[in-house]
C-alpha cells in the first residue's frame, strides 16, 4: 500500500476524496481519474432531473440535507473503513492517515455544506443519496484500502448537489455556484464571487495567501475551477500540456492525454510487464518495481522492500530497513 501525499486546498467533487498537505491547492474530482468525464450539466440528465441541464426541477434547500450528503459520501467511507480494520490496524500510522482523513472530511463537510444549505444556496437531491452511500459500503475491504485516494466517482454521488448562485452572486464554496460557473476568490472566512468558468490566464479558485491555497472547499458535478484543458495553479488558470509536454500526473495534460513516463502522451498507463518510472505509469492495481516494470501487488507473507514504502504490497510492508532492506507484506484492514 502506498502512502499518498496531497496538495493543500481541497476541492471535492461528488464522491471523490482529497486531503491537505503543503504548497498549492488542487481539485480532485472525476476528471483526475478520467480526463474525459462528462459533467451532468452537459446533457443526458438523471432520474428526477430536467433531462437537458442535469438539474432537478425543484431546487429547494431542505435543512439537514447537507448533513445527509456529507454522511453519505464521506461518512460511508469512514464507517466502511473502520469496519474493515482490526484493533492492531487502528494502532498504525496508516490507519490514522486514512481513517483520520475520512473523518476530517466528513466533519468539515457537515459544517460547511450545511451552512450553504441553510443560506439557501444549495439543493441536495436526496433521492440519490441512498445509492451514493451503498456504492461505497458495498466495496470489499481490500478494494477500499487499495483505492482509498484513487477511487472512482459514482454517478449517484455526482448528480446529488446543485448550486443555486449565479454570476455575480456571493459564494463561500464552489458548490454554491450554478452549472457553468465557479466560486473565485473565497477563503475560509470570507466569500468569493460566482463567475463564468475562467479560461487560461484568468483568476480562479480560492484567494491565495502567501503562495498557497487558503480554504478547504467542496465542488459539485457542474463545477470546474477552469475551462477544459486548463488547471487552476496558484490562483490562475494555466493551459494543460499538449503531447510531449512535461507532467507529474494526467491532470497536467490536455483532456485526451495521459501522463506517462513524465510526458503527456496518447498512450494509456501500462499493464503487467510494461515499462514504468513510477506507479502512475501502470494501470490501477499494479505497482512499479525497482527494475521499472509494472507488476502485480503482493499479498500477505510475500517478501517486500521496506524502503519502497510498501508500494508492492496490497497491505503494508514490515521489516528491517537496514542493509538487507528485507520485509514481509502484512494484511491491513482486510487486504489479502
Amino acid at each position: 500500500m502506498r502512502i499518498w501525499l496531497f496538495a493543500t486546498t481541497v476541492v471535492l467533487f461528488g464522491g471523490a476524496l482529497a486531503a491537505v498537505a503543503c504548497s498549492d491547492h488542487a481539485i480532485v474530482d472525476g476528471r483526475s481519474a478520467n480526463p474525459n468525464f462528462e459533467r451532468p450539466d452537459s446533457g443526458g440528465g438523471t432520474s428526477g432531473t430536467s433531462g437537458t441541464s442535469g438539474q432537478p426541477k425543484d431546487l429547494t434547500s431542505v435543512p439537514g440535507s447537507g448533513l445527509a450528503w456529507c454522511d453519505g459520501v464521506f461518512g460511508a467511507r469512514a464507517d466502511k473503513f473502520e469496519s474493515c480494520c482490526t484493533a492492531a490496524d487502528k494502532a498504525t500510522f496508516e490507519y490514522q492517515l486514512y481513517g483520520g482523513t475520512f473523518v476530517k472530511l466528513r466533519d468539515e463537510c457537515r459544517v460547511r455544506v450545511e451552512q450553504s444549505v441553510t443560506k439557501g444556496r444549495v439543493h441536495v437531491d436526496t433521492a440519490n443519496l441512498a445509492a451514493c452511500k451503498s456504492f461505497f459500503s458495498s466495496w470489499s475491504c481490500g478494494k477500499l484500502v487499495d483505492l482509498a485516494y484513487k477511487s472512482p466517482v459514482d454517478v449517484s454521488c455526482i448528480a446529488t448537489v446543485f448550486g443555486k448562485q449565479t454570476v455575480g452572486m456571493p459564494c463561500a464554496l464552489p458548490l454554491e455556484c450554478a452549472g457553468g460557473t465557479t466560486c473565485v476568490g473565497y477563503t475560509s472566512t470570507t466569500e468569493g464571487t460566482c463567475k463564468t468558468i475562467p479560461t487560461a490566464g484568468q483568476a480562479c479558485g480560492p484567494l491565495m495567501v502567501d503562495g498557497g491555497g487558503s480554504a478547504l472547499g467542496f465542488a459539485t458535478a457542474a463545477t470546474s475551477e477552469c475551462s477544459v484543458d486548463s488547471n487552476c495553479v496558484k490562483g490562475v488558470c494555466v493551459a494543460r500540456g499538449q503531447s510531449g509536454a512535461d507532467c507529474l500526473n494526467s491532470s497536467d495534460c490536455a483532456s485526451t492525454l495521459n501522463c506517462l513516463l513524465g510526458k503527456c502522451s496518447t498512450t494509456a498507463p501500462g499493464g503487467l510487464g510494461a515499462t514504468c518510472a513510477r506507479e502512475l505509469d501502470c494501470v490501477l492495481g499494479l505497482y512499479c518495481t525497482n527494475t521499472n516494470k509494472c507488476a502485480t501487488r503482493k499479498s500477505a507473507g510475500d517478501a517486500c522492500s521496506v524502503t519502497n514504502f510498501g508500494a508492492e504490497c496490497l497491505g503494508n510492508c514490515q521489516g528491517d530497513a537496514g542493509a538487507q532492506d528485507s520485509g514481509s507484506c502484512t494484511s491491513f484492514c482486510g487486504s489479502p
